[in-house]
């Protein structure tokens, strides 16, 4: 990870708890797709693509947000959802969230 990478999950993170997240994760993911077409044993096509972005995931109020930019060079990191109306359901609790009793 980029020292601008940092800063992105940083601002972002901030943003979240900000915006009343009680729990937030960042993920900057780099992909790349390779393509090969090869017809009667020779190679037709060869492609390559690449991208990056950031994706955020919040819960705000017992409801679960999510958002994402593959604009980097943006000056600000993705604008969360808005905050989830009163009359939502919450979301049920996150197991990896939950207290554990030490047992398996």
């Amino acid at each position: 990870m980029t020292d601008t990478d940092t800063e992105h999950v940083q601002r972002a993170l901030d943003t979240a708890v900000a915006r009343g997240a009680g729990y937030a994760d960042v993920r900057v993911v780099d992909l790349v797709v390779e393509g090969l077409v090869v017809k009667n044993g020779a190679v037709e096509a060869l492609t390559r693509r690449e991208s990056r972005g950031i994706g955020v995931r919040a819960l705000v109020d017992g409801a679960w947000g999510f958002a994402g930019t593959a604009d980097l060079a943006a000056a600000s990191p993705p604008r969360p959802s808005p905050r989830p109306s009163p009359s939502r359901a919450p979301a049920p609790p996150c197991p990896a969230a939950a207290p554990t009793s030490g047992r398996p």
